[in-house]
Protein backbone atom coordinates (compact mmCIF):
# COMPACT_ATOMS: atom_id res chain seq x y z
CA UNK A 1 0.00 0.00 0.00
CA UNK A 2 1.28 3.53 -0.60
CA UNK A 3 2.33 5.64 1.96
CA UNK A 4 0.16 8.84 1.27
CA UNK A 5 -2.58 6.06 0.45
CA UNK A 6 -2.78 4.99 4.43
CA UNK A 7 -2.46 8.92 5.34
CA UNK A 8 -6.39 8.91 4.94
CA UNK A 9 -7.74 7.09 7.68
CA UNK A 10 -5.25 8.75 10.26
CA UNK A 11 -6.59 12.37 9.19
CA UNK A 12 -8.85 13.73 12.39
CA UNK A 13 -11.98 15.71 11.18
CA UNK A 14 -13.86 17.37 13.49
CA UNK A 15 -17.84 18.47 12.81
CA UNK A 16 -17.05 22.10 12.59
CA UNK A 17 -15.07 21.18 9.45
CA UNK A 18 -11.54 21.22 11.17
CA UNK A 19 -9.25 19.11 9.50
CA UNK A 20 -5.73 17.75 11.11
CA UNK A 21 -3.41 16.15 9.80
CA UNK A 22 -1.20 14.04 11.98
CA UNK A 23 1.62 13.37 9.88
CA UNK A 24 2.81 16.94 9.41
CA UNK A 25 1.10 19.34 12.50
CA UNK A 26 -0.88 20.94 9.73
CA UNK A 27 -4.24 21.97 10.26
CA UNK A 28 -6.93 22.67 7.28
CA UNK A 29 -10.19 24.81 7.53
CA UNK A 30 -12.90 22.60 5.31
CA UNK A 31 -16.71 24.25 4.36
CA UNK A 32 -19.32 21.73 5.12
CA UNK A 33 -19.39 20.34 1.25
CA UNK A 34 -15.57 19.58 2.01
CA UNK A 35 -16.00 17.99 4.95
CA UNK A 36 -18.61 15.79 4.11
CA UNK A 37 -16.37 14.47 0.27
CA UNK A 38 -13.70 13.90 3.14
CA UNK A 39 -16.34 11.72 5.39
CA UNK A 40 -17.08 9.88 2.42
CA UNK A 41 -13.79 8.98 0.83
CA UNK A 42 -12.68 8.27 4.48
CA UNK A 43 -15.93 5.73 4.38
CA UNK A 44 -14.49 3.90 1.13
CA UNK A 45 -15.91 6.19 -1.55
CA UNK A 46 -13.81 6.50 -4.15
CA UNK A 47 -14.24 9.82 -6.21
CA UNK A 48 -17.03 8.42 -8.27
CA UNK A 49 -19.06 7.87 -5.83
CA UNK A 50 -18.15 10.89 -3.57
CA UNK A 51 -19.57 12.95 -6.90
CA UNK A 52 -23.06 11.32 -6.41
CA UNK A 53 -23.47 11.32 -3.30
CA UNK A 54 -23.00 15.06 -3.48
CA UNK A 55 -24.86 15.49 -6.47
CA UNK A 56 -28.21 13.57 -4.12
CA UNK A 57 -27.17 15.46 -1.18
CA UNK A 58 -26.93 18.83 -2.16
CA UNK A 59 -29.17 18.61 -4.99
CA UNK A 60 -27.13 20.09 -7.68
CA UNK A 61 -26.65 18.81 -11.05
CA UNK A 62 -24.40 15.55 -11.65
CA UNK A 63 -21.86 17.20 -14.02
CA UNK A 64 -21.85 19.81 -11.73
CA UNK A 65 -20.68 17.47 -9.03
CA UNK A 66 -18.36 15.48 -10.70
CA UNK A 67 -16.74 18.99 -11.52
CA UNK A 68 -16.47 19.94 -7.98
CA UNK A 69 -15.76 16.88 -6.64
CA UNK A 70 -12.61 16.55 -8.88
CA UNK A 71 -11.54 20.46 -7.74
CA UNK A 72 -11.77 19.05 -4.58
CA UNK A 73 -9.80 15.80 -4.79
CA UNK A 74 -6.84 17.56 -6.90
CA UNK A 75 -6.59 20.17 -4.25
CA UNK A 76 -5.89 17.41 -1.21
CA UNK A 77 -3.92 15.65 -3.60
CA UNK A 78 -1.84 18.64 -4.03
CA UNK A 79 -1.74 19.09 -0.37
CA UNK A 80 -0.52 15.59 0.36
CA UNK A 81 -3.97 14.24 1.93
CA UNK A 82 -4.62 11.95 -0.53
CA UNK A 83 -2.96 9.96 -3.39
CA UNK A 84 -2.62 11.07 -6.81
CA UNK A 85 -5.62 9.00 -8.86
Amino acid sequence: MDKRESKLPSLHLADSGFLFDPYTGLTYGLNETGAAILRWLREGADAAKAAKLLAEEYDVPPETAEADMNEFYDQLSQQGLLWAR
